[in-house]
């Protein structure tokens, strides 16, 4: 995962990714030291983000029918991955291996493929 100074960096890495994917944003909210939104990526599916600048916690996941189906946690420096196919379980990850541009590519391409078979 890249690193973050701040939450403001996190908001406009956010924004700038919203507007190439055409996701909308909601449920913004930010207090003190954490934040969370959600892009939608169609009426059910969204990618939510939870990041605290404190705990350098930083949690991905891409939520279907209210229902998580792929996931990825950076708690300090220990990744995770919830893969698709199978959500609950937890594969150490190099934390390199994700970014979050690649994160909401990747539930973006889950959504379509998820539609079409």
């Amino acid at each position: 995962m890249e690193d973050f100074t701040g939450i403001g960096q996190v908001v406009r890495k956010i924004m700038v990714l919203s507007q190439k994917y055409g996701l909308r944003i909601s449920h913004q909210d930010t207090i003190l030291y954490t934040f969370k939104a959600r892009l939608y990526i169609n009426e059910d599916s969204y990618v939510q983000i939870y990041y605290n600048v404190r705990k350098n916690k930083f949690l991905l996941a891409l939520v279907k029918n209210n229902n998580r189906v792929y996931g990825f946690d950076k708690l300090d420096e220990d990744c995770q991955e919830h893969p698709p196919e199978n959500p609950r379980e937890h594969l150490s990850r190099p934390c390199s291996k994700m970014n979050l541009e690649k994160f909401i590519s990747k539930a973006i391409k889950l959504v379509k493929e998820q539609s079409h078979g």
